[in-house]
């Protein structure tokens, strides 16, 4: 299915080393690859390096589907690579290699015109830990239409100022269940539960729309001022989990630029979630009857 919709995602761009095996990572490119495998337009603006590895990145990500156009290539800065370490129940810890390619992307004017005409513009932190490509991510914000955030937090490359920065500049929220408590320390969030702490952020940041909120195997959250939903996981036999909450912004994100009812985009998100969960690598090859078909844990 193809469609005249368009997201551009901005941020990293990398390999994910797990063991003796690489796999095409970051978590702006996992959303691109999942909106393309829905038949949408979507786009990366990002940067590698001047090397083998990022000529490889960038031929494997055009094999995946992906459109290639905004990534610049660096003469200076390498190609990132993130040393990933997978626990017995498939649970993923980073190391961030730093000052790599994604540390300065840079601003070019000739991305302005796709940006503002993007049905959705998609962005985390994590490359928000360089003064470079903090500076063209809100420079590029500043046309944007639909802002949307997975916050996506990873020690020790955030603070409060940056994270308030983000809050203020996003209309949908996507985080985790750590993430909500951090917002909530930070700043002081009231209410006795989860739900009531959503909207409680809601009202701080009066700018954010939606909130989705997820769960690991409790599911997920979306609370908005006038609805709040909830959706359980899918149980599969987790293989790793790299990539799974990407799958899930994605799916939710297809849905809604399709107008699909807001629980059934929640219901699709789950579904894709739960694939990757159950799959090796945040990127794997699939068709939608695949969907269907993950293993149950």
């Amino acid at each position: 299915m193809k469609s005249n919709l368009s997201v551009i995602c901005f941020g990293e761009l990398l390999w994910d080393v797990v063991g003796q095996n690489r796999h095409i990572g970051g978590a702006p490119l996992n959303v691109c690859y999942h909106l393309s495998r829905c038949g949408i337009d979507s786009r990366l603006v990002s940067q590698v390096g001047d090397d083998q590895k990022g000529i490889d990145l960038i031929s494997g990500i055009r094999q995946l589907g992906v459109n290639t156009s905004m990534v610049s290539v660096s003469p200076d800065l390498p190609t990132s690579e993130v040393l990933v370490q997978l626990t017995d129940e498939g649970k993923a810890t980073y190391t961030i290699v730093e000052n790599v390619a994604w540390d300065a992307i840079p601003f070019n004017e000739t991305h302005v015109p796709f940006i503002s005409e993007a049905d959705c513009f998609v962005f985390g932190s994590l490359a928000l830990r360089s003064n470079a490509s903090r500076r063209a991510l809100f420079r590029y914000l500043e046309h944007a239409r639909w802002k949307v955030i997975d916050l996506n937090l990873r020690e020790p490359y955030f603070d409060k100022q940056i994270i308030h920065q983000l809050l203020s500049a996003c209309h949908t929220l996507k985080i985790n269940d750590d993430e909500l408590r951090l917002i909530v320390d930070y700043f002081d969030i009231p209410g006795s539960n989860d739900q009531e702490q959503v909207r409680a952020i809601l009202n701080l940041f009066p700018n954010i729309t939606e909130i989705i909120l997820t769960l690991g195997a409790e599911g997920a959250k979306y609370v908005s001022q006038d609805t709040c939903l909830e959706v359980p996981a899918i149980k599969v036999k987790v293989v790793d989990t790299v990539g799974s909450g990407d799958a899930f912004l994605a799916a939710f994100l297809s849905g809604k630029l399709q107008q699909k009812p807001v629980k059934e985009c929640l219901q699709d998100a789950a579904v894709l979630s739960s694939f990757i969960a159950g799959s090796r690598g945040a990127c794997p090859l699939y068709e939608s009857k695949d969907l269907n078909q993950a293993p149950a844990g």
